[in-house]
């Protein structure tokens, strides 16, 4: 299956995009903190395009944590709203 050509474009910028994500969140944070990012689209032939700052198995562990979150009823509220 050929992919998408807009998911060939970000792929081709993919990792100029998360060094600058990268700096911008260690300046916010004051240091450096695990990262990983999925970009995808709707689009047939789509295909997900991802990067981390850590290993894969922390990601999966992440992720499923989040993922049982949403199942669990977690609410869509960012953290600096939560009391």
């Amino acid at each position: 299956m050929a992919t998408s050509k807009i998911d060939n474009e970000v792929s081709r910028e993919l990792q100029e995009i998360f060094t600058r994500l990268l700096h911008d969140i260690e300046r916010v944070a004051g240091r450096e903190m695990s990262v990983s990012l999925c970009i995808f689209n709707s689009e047939p032939g789509s295909r997900i395009n991802y990067i981390s700052n850590c290993d894969r198995e922390d990601v999966a562990i992440a992720w499923a944590s989040m993922i049982k979150g949403w199942k669990d009823g977690m609410p869509d509220i960012p953290a600096h709203k939560i009391s």
